[in-house]
């Protein structure tokens, strides 16, 4: 049984997490992305330097996620990196998902002409998009890194925190609120790119009771870059996230909190 203080301090770090997915992100990622576009035409380094960062930070968080967890005698299984059920229904959307997500990303990386469509369409996102070999070298670790570490995130850490903070909150309010954050987390974007990801959110967060394992949305997503359950109340009023409800209906189905 963990300690009182290891308890309480992982409720304190998985709140600061929290905050920082809600408030953090999007304000930290407007202003990240507006000082990439000021350097791309001076500093050539800039692109791949952005790349590395979005990558330390989003492995940093999943890493404190898990390290809570622990602290609060949890597991990864508790924010749903676990096995479960999938049906041939299920199996074929995932499938048809997986194809047609993921070969946008095959293409861009293959044909110079579709990579100049996607110039040409994603303004919004254009200092994203890389213009040389090493930079999409950067781009796919970039792309492995949110489909993993978002979902991880706002699809597994988030809907468990949100679940234990407000026992008894609706699923599809779970699913909601887990769809407009992550939506907002992409503000660097403009709003028509927050209400575009913010409506993949929510499939993600929707199409998680088909999936065997949390990753497979991920995967979904994977394209991203070039392209809930109710918890039982355990404990004090307000506690870490720790447990899986085995009971209630979507835990039944196999879909991870």
């Amino acid at each position: 049984m963990p300690s009182a203080a290891l308890t309480g301090a992982a409720f304190v770090i998985q709140t600061l997490i929290a905050l920082y997915l809600v408030i953090g992100e999007p304000l930290y990622g407007k202003v990240a992305y507006r000082r990439l576009l000021n350097s791309l035409d001076r500093d050539p380094s800039a692109r791949i330097r952005f790349y590395r960062g979005v990558i330390i930070l989003e492995w940093a968080l999943v890493f404190l996620v898990l390290l809570t967890l622990r602290m609060a005698g949890g597991s990864a299984a508790d924010i749903g990196l676990r096995p479960a059920t999938m049906g041939s229904d299920a199996a074929v959307l995932v499938a048809g998902l997986s194809v047609g997500l993921v070969a946008p990303v095959v293409l861009a990386a293959v044909s110079r002409s579709y990579r100049q469509v996607i110039q040409r369409q994603g303004g919004s996102v254009r200092g994203l998009i890389p213009s040389r070999g090493d930079e999409r070298w950067w781009f796919a670790l970039v792309a492995v890194t949110a489909g993993v570490c978002e979902e991880t995130l706002f699809r597994g850490f988030l809907m468990a925190y949100l679940t234990a903070l407000v026992p008894g909150i609706p699923v599809w309010a779970a699913v909601a609120a887990s769809g407009i954050i992550f939506g907002m987390a992409h503000l660097y974007q403009g709003w028509g790119g927050v209400l575009t990801t913010g409506l993949v959110g929510l499939l993600m967060a929707s199409g998680r009771s088909s999936c065997t394992r949390s990753w497979i949305c991920g995967s979904w997503r994977f394209r991203s870059r070039g392209a809930m359950a109710r918890h039982e109340k355990t404990g004090p009023p307000v506690a870490p996230v720790s447990r899986l409800c085995s009971q209630c209906d979507l835990c039944r189905v196999g879909v991870p909190l």
